[in-house]
């Protein structure tokens, strides 16, 4: 029996993430280490990338 990816997330987590972007600045460095990641993924073949 599989999960809806709505399960998946706790309220607790839900809810702290919701605080955490409230601030502009919460999770920018993405854009600093995308092109990065997308190399490394690229070099080893990976198609999913996890956080």
């Amino acid at each position: 029996m599989s999960q809806s990816p709505a399960t998946l997330i706790s309220e607790d987590y839900r809810r702290m993430q919701q605080y955490l972007h409230k601030n502009p600045t919460y999770g920018v460095a993405s854009v600093k280490y995308a092109p990065l990641m997308a190399q490394v993924m690229d070099t080893v073949g990976a198609t999913e990338l996890l956080d």
